[in-house]
């Protein structure tokens, strides 16, 4: 499990990278010519969400599992989370 914890917050760093990315197209229009590609970053920078409560969840419940991951990648996880929950609030 403290394996798969560290594994997942890597996830979550390359879905937060995506959901920067679609904020950006978001407030800037599209930035890629291929559709598919852009649907495949807005799903992913939507979904990541549910990925960071779950470890969020988990870092409160077990509290060992703050040690196995850096604490920027924490930090960098938990600070989307705060922006990614006011972004869905406010629609």
């Amino acid at each position: 499990m403290k394996q798969q914890f560290l594994f997942l917050n890597r996830v979550a760093f390359i879905g937060n990278i995506a959901f920067m990315v679609t904020m950006i197209m978001h407030y800037s229009g599209p930035i890629f010519q291929n559709k598919d590609l852009e649907s495949y970053w807005v799903v992913a920078g939507h979904a990541v969400i549910i990925l960071n409560i779950y470890l969020l969840l988990n870092l409160i419940f077990k509290r060992s599992f703050i040690q196995l991951a850096p604490k920027w990648l924490l930090g960098f996880n938990g600070s989307l989370l705060l922006l990614e929950a006011i972004y869905f609030l406010s629609l």
